[in-house]
């Protein structure tokens, strides 16, 4: 699959031309290949551990919240989240206003006592790179060169508790596309720079998350 050298790439090369005056002498480095641009994304992304929230914990619930207590009721199940009596901290309308008062509840906390459990959150997986779609020829900007690599990614690692879930909520879609990424992989360009005879992340150009 061909691409077209991006914006950024190129607006960069127009750069190093005008300023420069003329292409650099440096001899060019090896284009990119596959297993060059898996080793950048396995040093770069591999460990970004993946994690998902179904609310913001501790979360405090009245007792009379039906709805509430039936969404927690399949984390806690899952032994991801914990349940306690508790008297509560809601808001509630008092005289036409909003209040904040103390009720009667359950105090949902994250089951610190479960592996797949931190403060982010319920660990469901980790990127790892599928395939090489397609790079770029290095482009010479002021010092170094560099690559944009066009790439599929899927989640690998994932968890038993993962396939338990109802994935139809809009809510749970992280997890459904996670399930679903094997064969229908994520895309995403990266850029990449040559500096200390080696293929790396650039990150300087800022953020370059896989979402």
């Amino acid at each position: 699959m061909l691409m077209k050298v991006s914006l950024s790439l190129a607006v960069l090369w127009l750069y190093s031309v005008s300023v420069m005056g003329q292409e650099s002498d440096v001899p060019a480095p090896k284009k990119a290949d596959e297993n060059t641009v898996m080793q950048v994304f396995k040093e770069s992304f591999s460990q970004s551990l993946m994690f998902f929230k179904p609310a913001e914990f501790p979360l405090g619930v009245e007792k009379g919240d039906k709805k509430q207590i039936k969404q927690m009721k399949p984390w806690l199940k899952l032994g991801l989240i914990t349940k306690s009596k508790k008297r509560v901290r809601v808001e509630k309308i008092y005289k036409g206003k909003p209040r904040i008062m103390e009720v009667n509840g359950y105090l949902y906390e994250l089951n610190q006592e479960n592996p797949w459990v931190s403060d982010k959150g319920f660990y469901y997986g980790r990127p790892s790179m599928q395939a090489l779609l397609s790079v770029s020829e290095p482009q010479y900007v002021s010092t170094d060169f560099f690559s944009e690599a066009y790439i599929t990614w899927h989640v690998v690692d994932q968890p038993d508790w993962v396939k338990k879930v109802d994935k139809r909520p809009r809510t749970h879609r992280p997890l459904k596309r996670a399930m679903q990424s094997k064969k229908q992989p994520f895309e995403k360009r990266i850029y990449i720079i040559y500096r200390d005879n080696k293929w790396r992340l650039w990150v300087e150009k800022g953020d370059q998350s896989l979402f």
